[in-house]
């Protein structure tokens, strides 16, 4: 019995090390693990004993209990180096590029953001950056299937007079969440129709982004947490 549980520990780690290979890039095949796991096992099943003499076959046939434990190590690896190659991937990908031209950014009294990275399959729509006006400033996002999935990030200078506190209370449901560029507060408006956040940055800006409900609260918060200034 110890000798299969070294024979177990020993594939266990020849998985960890190559699976952990994989999750870097190499890109090495399930399938040329399998083999030589098997051919692992081949090989101990061959050798000798203390004494030189070749063991029964009947005594090399691993317990079902360890093989069942082996493949469910196996499969708990891969799944794990699986999910760590899609999430260095998905950090991995390249940051959207500045939409704005100096031209734009001069043409307004406060700094403009835009969002590095947007949920698939979103985008910006660069045909709505076109109709800029003094006062406001409208992105659309749109993932290309219509208006049920489309929102819009407004963005203007903070009015002196305005009390946001009033504004907030027209918000159902409303909460706060922090982002880099500042707290930002969400609800929902229009008699459950239109989902909204609003934030303040540090110098003054004022960023609403009103969407469908359709659109979720997690896709603008991932939006939020992106943003950054327009250079």
């Amino acid at each position: 019995m110890d000798k299969y549980r070294r024979v177990i520990h020993n594939c266990e780690a020849f998985f960890i090390n190559n699976v952990s290979v994989f999750a870097v890039g190499y890109g090495l095949r399930y399938d040329c693990l399998m083999k030589s796991s098997l051919a692992i096992l081949a090989k101990r099943s061959k050798t000798k004993n203390k004494v030189g003499r070749k063991q029964h076959p009947a005594t090399l046939a691993i317990p079902a209990r360890l093989r069942r434990l082996f493949y469910v190590y196996l499969i708990c690896i891969l799944a794990s180096a699986l999910a760590a190659t899609i999430l260095a991937t998905r950090h991995s990908a390249a940051p959207l590029p500045d939409p704005f031209s100096a031209q734009q950014r001069t043409a307004v009294a406060f700094r403009l953001y835009y969002p590095t990275t947007l949920p698939k399959p979103f985008y910006i729509d660069l045909a709505s950056l076109g109709r800029l006006e003094q006062s406001v400033v409208a992105m659309r996002i749109t993932d290309g299937s219509g208006n049920s999935q489309a929102f819009t990030i407004s963005q203007q200078l903070l009015p002196q007079h305005i009390d946001l506190e009033a504004f907030y209370k027209s918000f159902d449901g409303r909460i706060t969440f922090p982002t880099d560029i500042g707290l930002a507060t969400a609800g929902i408006i229009d008699s459950g129709n239109t989902r909204i956040v609003s934030i303040v940055s540090q110098d003054k800006t004022w960023i609403l982004i009103q969407a469908p409900s359709a659109v979720s609260l997690e896709t603008l918060q991932n939006t939020l947490d992106s943003l950054t200034a327009s250079r």
